[in-house]
Formats: structure tokens, sequence, C-alpha cells
């Protein structure tokens, strides 16, 4: 059975233009892929979740792919909102995204609260094990960003 993404509450389909928009307001270009995914689905809820992350020999659950609610309004972003990431952390002077490798784009969140990421250079897709990054030179970029996928097709395609 393939992978079904069911919408999710308030978040319409989205137009070229407001990926546009988003692209300029947070300063990222997003991979094409990925404009792509956000334009057939906007985020969403999979009914297959459980991907495997090699590196740890375990399994996480993806919760939600993010995507750009209908209203928005700083005041009430949700979590699911791609903006909720970038002003909810500046909101409470974490500096989560700060420790972020800057050629990773968070486009989901697994059941931990671990944040799912697409390479913006080449697409593919990691684990970024935030809860548990504490630290804030080069070396905490990277301990805890973990490679899921080779691409969000494959990820997509591996869900079980």
């Amino acid at each position: 059975m393939a992978v079904v993404i069911e919408p999710l509450d308030g978040f319409s389909k989205l137009s070229p233009e407001q990926i546009a928009a988003l692209e300029k307001s947070l300063g990222h270009v997003l991979p094409d892929v990925y404009k792509r995914f956000l334009l057939t689905h906007n985020g969403g809820i999979c009914n297959k979740r459980l991907f495997a992350i090699d590196a740890l020999a375990q399994e996480g659950t993806l919760a939600y792919f993010s995507g750009l609610k209908d209203d928005y309004s700083e005041a009430q972003l949700e979590t699911r909102d791609l903006r909720w990431l970038f002003v909810e952390f500046e909101l409470f002077d974490e500096p989560y995204l700060s420790r972020l490798h800057p050629d990773l784009f968070p486009i989901g969140m697994d059941k931990t609260n671990n944040v799912i990421c697409i390479s913006i250079s080449d697409g593919r897709i990691h684990l970024w094990q935030q809860r548990w990054d504490f630290g804030s030179d080069e070396q905490s970029i990277t301990t805890n960003t973990y490679l899921i996928s080779n691409s969000l097709a494959e990820f997509l395609e591996k869900l079980r």
C-alpha cells in the first residue's frame, strides 16, 4: 500500500507565489523537490509513519510534515506551520535553529519533537535530534544529525 498524506486542518493548497514569499521571508531557497511537495500536499500526516535511523539502529515515528497555515499570525502560529520553527524558537530565546546545520531546512517533526530536515544542497533527508543538542560549536551541529534517506521520494517510499 502506498503512502497516503492526509491534509492538515487549516492548510489549503499553496501557490508558487506563496512558496516564493516564504523563501524570501525565511531567507532560504528551498529544493525544487520540496517546493513540489508543498504545492501538492502543503504538509500533512502520513498513514505510514515509521522510518529507520540506520546510524542509531533504531526507528523513528513521523508526526507530520509541516506546511503553511491559511491564517498567518505570529500570535496564533501552530507547531505544524513552517514559520513556527523560526518564530517560536526566537520568542523563547532558544538558539535551536542557530545550531541546525545551515544546509538543512526543517520540514517536519517526529513523535519525540526531533526535526525532519531536507538538505538544501542535495535534497537528502536528515533527522536532527535537537532535544539532545545542547552545544553551540561545530561538533554539536553535526553530532545529533543523522541521514535517514537519500531523497524525499525515498523517505516516503520507505515509511511503514
